[in-house]
């Protein structure tokens, strides 16, 4: 069974585009949950998301149009992903043309490669009504909105699995390879800290 997912931000007028995409992949309407919010609010935090979960059973597919439609952070959607792969549950990302139905290191890999978009989403989501306002006062730019405590808090999780060097871990979160030697440990803790970022975040609380 494939269960959708839509997150409409407040400064979107429709999700027909959203719904369309989604129900091309075989995504009955009736089964296909709705957010308007922020892409900041927690999954915890989003009715619609968690009935669409509830409704998930191993072997189901959560089909959402974009990464960013899931997810609050990059470390958020690792979260996200880990968790539905311990329910059997795979994710299909129409936009990005990915899934992790079939489980292969491949797979792995496009998920990964799709993060740097994924944040540049996120980023002029979050950036885009402060731009409106400047550009109505008059204004040009601005500091840009920085990710960079969630890069490295992915960094960390990734070095702690051991499965990746550093040259490629640095290639999928975005950062050089001597800032992760800079700030993350070889056991996977962060640079001050003395326990290591866990692999598995804990599981955020679903209601029905």
């Amino acid at each position: 069974m494939k269960v959708g997912y839509v997150r409409v931000g407040p400064d979107e007028q429709t999700h027909a585009r959203q719904v369309k995409a989604i129900r091309k992949q075989g995504c009955r309407r009736k089964r296909i949950f709705v957010d308007r919010c922020r892409g900041s609010v927690p999954a915890a935090e989003r009715p619609q998301l968690q009935e669409a979960l509830a409704m998930l059973d191993k072997g189901d597919t959560l089909v959402i149009w974009r990464l960013d439609r899931l997810a609050r952070s990059l470390t958020d959607l690792v979260a996200q992903v880990g968790l539905l792969k311990d329910r059997g549950v795979a994710l299909l990302s129409v936009s990005d043309n990915l899934t992790t139905k079939a489980g292969s290191g491949k797979q792995a890999r496009r998920l990964f490669a799709s993060l740097d978009r994924f944040e540049k989403d996120l980023v002029d989501e979050r950036t885009k009504p402060g731009r409106t306002a400047a550009l109505a006062q008059g204004r040009r730019g601005g500091r840009p909105v920085k990710l960079f405590g969630d890069k490295l808090e992915l960094a960390a999780k990734l070095r702690r699995q051991g499965s990746l060097p550093v040259a490629e871990i640095a290639r999928i979160v975005g950062v050089s390879a001597p800032t992760i030697y800079r700030h993350v440990n070889a056991d996977g803790s962060l640079r001050g800290k003395t326990k290591p970022v866990p692999t598995d975040p804990p599981p955020e609380p679903m209601h029905s």
